[in-house]
């Protein structure tokens, strides 16, 4: 099967070249659709003289993330889709892990786990599924949407993203591709990418759009747990955490011990224990 990976990319410059490298290692047949927006910090550059016989690039204006990744999902021509940002990349087999289980289990949407590293390129932490992500996802997202692939029929009927939404597009989307029950959906019990966590990332900036997007995202798809837990965050912190990648001894110090005896009051042992698990 052909395979498809859209890259929506600005001002990257330090992790392009690992990205398009990650894509182009794969032993599947993969074309590599980059859509850059204008970057303006040696980006271009780097893109152009990594360019190949299998990559298609596109230089232009867009209105977000989602639009660019609109953009170049219009232009691909593989069979199997899925995206990965530029400052990310797939770990080796990666794209090669998740196409071969499609391919065995005759899956229409695949996804594996990822390996998260911090600003200094160190290990910060890991999530590796093990199916029941499925049962969790309209709370928070605990499948990575650059972990990854999906068949051409699902894009052709949840697609394309909403390019109102700067942060959370990628969430509703697996949201909608989980909950309308119509796909055959499987995973890898392995690691395939890498997610970089730095200042300059947009997910890293906590600012009222984002918290106004995961509100929204919650009230579609999560869970009254889910919707209280994130009530109680932002009135402590004054931002919503993504707890899948908080390291377990911080959730155990610092967290729990300020949240589940305000939410014991309202929930039973057993939805403390599974937000324990959803959040560790």
């Amino acid at each position: 099967m052909k395979v498809s990976i859209i890259t929506s990319h600005y001002n990257q410059s330090r992790y392009v070249a690992e990205c398009i490298s990650s894509v182009s290692s794969a032993e599947h047949e993969v074309e590599h659709v980059m859509v850059d927006a204008m970057s303006d910090d040696g980006s271009q550059e780097i893109i152009g003289r990594m360019r190949h016989d299998r990559m298609v690039t596109v230089f232009e204006k867009d209105k977000g993330q989602a639009d660019g990744l609109n953009k170049g999902f219009g232009l691909a021509s593989g069979e199997v889709l899925g995206f990965m940002n530029g400052d990310d990349y797939y770990l080796p087999g990666g794209i090669d892990k998740l196409v071969g289980q499609m391919e065995r289990q005759g899956l229409d949407f695949v996804y594996g786990g990822q390996i998260n590293l911090d600003c200094s390129g160190r290990f910060a932490s890991v999530s590796v599924p093990d199916g029941s992500e499925p049962g969790q996802i309209g709370n928070y997202s605990t499948i990575f949407e650059p972990a990854c692939l999906w068949n051409r029929k699902v894009w052709e009927r949840i697609g394309p993203f909403d390019i109102g939404k700067h942060y959370t597009f990628g969430w509703d989307f697996v949201a909608k591709v989980i909950q309308t029950g119509e796909f055959k959906v499987g995973h890898v019990d392995d690691v395939v990418s890498v997610n970089r966590l730095h200042p300059e990332r947009k997910t890293s900036n906590h600012n009222a759009t984002r918290e106004r997007e995961i509100r929204e995202h919650l009230d579609l798809f999560g869970d009254e747990v889910c919707r209280d837990l994130s009530e109680i965050v932002l009135g402590k912190t004054g931002k919503i955490s993504s707890f899948s990648k908080i390291r377990p001894a911080v959730l155990r110090e610092r967290f729990y011990p300020v949240v589940f005896p305000i939410l014991s009051r309202k929930y039973s042992c057993d939805d403390l224990l599974r937000m324990a698990r959803l959040f560790s």
